[in-house]
């Protein structure tokens, strides 16, 4: 079968995303973390902790699905300035208060255009293998198959 140039032209690229060599990531992750504590009801402000994945699909932008793990810290929404403040300056909340989450954000961005929008976001309390030794009958061996473990948090993986 052979393809016509316009066709070619109309493929969308997929690639898994490096933050090494992809700007565009730690930005997606940066307006993620972001538009998530903007519709919070929680008082304190979360920041990520680590991106799990990444992946960038071109479709008329960027499109970044990202899986970060995002931890509460001690800055509070209330405190004035807080629309600015620096997440990474922001003092982890105590092991004790320090529930974690991971979740799956869908970002659309079109830097050339200064636009970026959070299509979907899904954040659940993170569980860092549901697979364990002596795993529970509940849990089905198809779920712990596909699991990735040993993820390194400087090489993103799919």
């Amino acid at each position: 079968m052979r393809c016509s140039a316009l066709q070619l032209l109309l493929a969308v690229a997929v690639a898994v995303a490096e933050p090494d060599s992809d700007s565009g990531v730690p930005a997606a992750a940066h307006f993620a973390v972001a538009a998530y504590n903007r519709a919070s009801n929680d008082v304190r402000l979360w920041r990520a902790l680590r991106v799990l994945r990444a992946r960038r699909q071109a479709e008329a932008g960027y499109k970044y699905d990202l899986t970060m793990e995002l931890v509460p810290t001690q800055c509070l929404k209330n405190d004035a300035g807080t629309r600015d403040v620096e997440l990474s300056q922001c003092p982890l909340a105590p092991p004790s208060e320090r529930q974690t989450l991971t979740c799956d954000f869908q970002i659309w961005t079109r830097p050339w255009l200064h636009n970026t929008r959070l299509i979907s976001q899904h954040c659940q309390p993170h569980n860092p293998d549901p697979c364990p030794r002596g795993t529970a009958a509940s849990v089905s061996p198809q779920d712990c198959g596909s699991y990735p473990r040993n993820l390194s948090p400087n090489r993103l993986t799919t």
